[in-house]
């Protein structure tokens, strides 16, 4: 291909079971991005709900790629990039909409910074405040900070003005250089959905790249809608992204972190429990978030 024809960008959208929220997300990445030449890559993840037939007759100019199955967000982003025919690759919800020339930004960023490995923007919130974008890593210490209030850290999102480096970024709009990508082995098949980014970032770091935060570039996130449209009723979510966490502590760390992360978990709820032993719908709650652990727990012994 003619180099002034190829894309210096390959968008890739995972639709599962979200057509409308899907070809709202490509109409804005049209409308709002310019100085750069990208193409747009969808994995279906086998919606069986019409998506595909319903996003092709309503958007040209689209690489359309039926997965035999749910593949969860990892596998089919791996798809993707096999398609993809660009150096850049940009991983982009299904959920989000594009309210300027962000993709851009972050196109710029990752060009001229070749230390950096991958780079996401600032996620808002539909009323457009800050949402979650960025983490530190995940260590035992990160979700102990987590439950008290004196000690947990201020997210860099928060505060950040300008480009700052971070754990990783949210696989919801993750710019990634092709090359990191590919060295460090793409997402890991083993991860179905939620920690799979964190996982892969923790790979790009390793291999001497930095993972940062854009905060010019902002793009607004409908958390979840893209996952399960009733994330907080569904128990298989819950599960899911549990099991994620002991998962990505056996592969970051060894064998034993995922008790250690079990036993953290499970006597934080015991203490929460204690705390709240006169109020019947806290116990309520906390004994279901008990059930989902050790659902989860079970879930990645038995895997």
């Amino acid at each position: 291909m003619d180099d002034s024809l190829k894309p210096q960008l390959s968008i890739i959208i995972v639709n599962y079971k979200t057509p409308q929220m899907t070809l709202e997300c490509i109409e804005s990445i049209k409308a709002k991005t310019y100085g750069v030449r990208y193409e747009i890559i969808v994995i279906d993840n086998d919606s069986g709900d019409g998506s595909v037939e319903f996003l092709q007759e309503r958007i040209d100019g689209i690489i359309m790629i039926k997965a035999p199955e749910n593949l969860g967000f990892g596998r089919a982003n791996n798809m993707g990039v096999s398609a993809a025919k660009a150096d850049t690759l940009f991983l982009l919800n299904s959920d989000t909409v594009i309210i300027d020339n962000s993709i851009k930004t972050l196109y710029d960023y990752l060009k001229t910074h070749p230390d950096t490995g991958a780079c996401g923007g600032l996620l808002l919130n539909r009323d457009g405040s800050i949402g979650y974008s960025t983490s530190p890593q995940l260590t035992l210490g990160h979700y102990f900070r987590a439950y008290i209030p004196r000690i947990k850290r201020k997210p860099p999102e928060l505060y950040a003005k300008s480009p700052i480096e971070v754990g990783y970024v949210i696989g919801a709009d993750m710019m990634v250089r092709r090359e990191a990508f590919e060295r460090a082995g793409g997402f890991d098949p083993d991860f179905f959905l939620y920690c799979e980014e964190s996982e892969l970032s923790f790979r790009i770091k390793k291999l001497g790249y930095r993972i940062m935060l854009v905060p010019e570039s902002r793009i607004i996130h409908l958390e979840g809608m893209s996952g399960t449209k009733i994330k907080q009723k569904s128990e298989f979510i819950q599960i899911e992204q549990a099991f994620s966490r002991f998962l990505y502590f056996r592969k970051v760390y060894n064998r034993r972190y995922p008790w250690y992360l079990y036993m953290l978990f499970m006597s934080q709820y015991t203490v929460s429990l204690l705390r709240g032993a006169f109020k019947s719908h806290r116990r309520s709650e906390i004994s279901y978030r008990m059930g989902i652990m050790h659902k989860a727990f079970r879930k990645y012994l038995a895997r």
